[in-house]
């Protein structure tokens, strides 16, 4: 019984697409679990006066900016 080789690669591409894309929904990272609507960080609520009271209280500032999506 002869198989044809191109089918079996393409079967088995095709599995490992599918698997790739499976993945992540069977083990959701931290971001999926923190219960802010998926995202790793959150977002400050008031950051010009979360700054000055760093600023008042001594405190070093780090600034991380992030792409908002």
């Amino acid at each position: 019984m002869r198989v044809n080789v191109k089918a079996l690669i393409f079967v088995i591409v095709i599995l490992a697409v599918g698997i790739i894309f499976v993945i992540p929904y069977l083990n959701p990272g931290p971001g999926e679990l923190s219960g802010n609507g998926g995202r790793e960080f959150s977002l400050t609520t008031q950051p010009a006066e979360k700054l000055q009271e760093a600023k008042a209280a001594g405190r070093p500032v780090f600034l991380e900016f992030y792409a908002a999506t």
